[in-house]
């Protein structure tokens, strides 16, 4: 049994120039693969939680365009 004590909020923003990859790393991320087709995004947002050395962790992914 798995114990935890305490959770925690972790934000995480993927950055980077248009048409990198940005989209297709957080599909892969949530689904478990890879789509190398390219549509334009503005902005995502993918929320999961982990347990992380017995601690739950909350993940908020933002997926942002790329031309700020």
């Amino acid at each position: 049994m798995v114990r935890l004590t305490s959770r925690h909020d972790t934000t995480i923003v993927l950055v980077g120039d248009t048409k990198v990859g940005k989209s297709a790393l957080l599909a892969k991320f949530r689904s478990g693969k890879f789509d190398s087709s390219y549509s334009k995004t503005n902005l995502e947002s993918v929320t999961t939680s982990s347990i992380v050395q017995g601690q739950r962790v909350k993940f908020t992914i933002y997926d942002t365009s790329g031309k700020y």
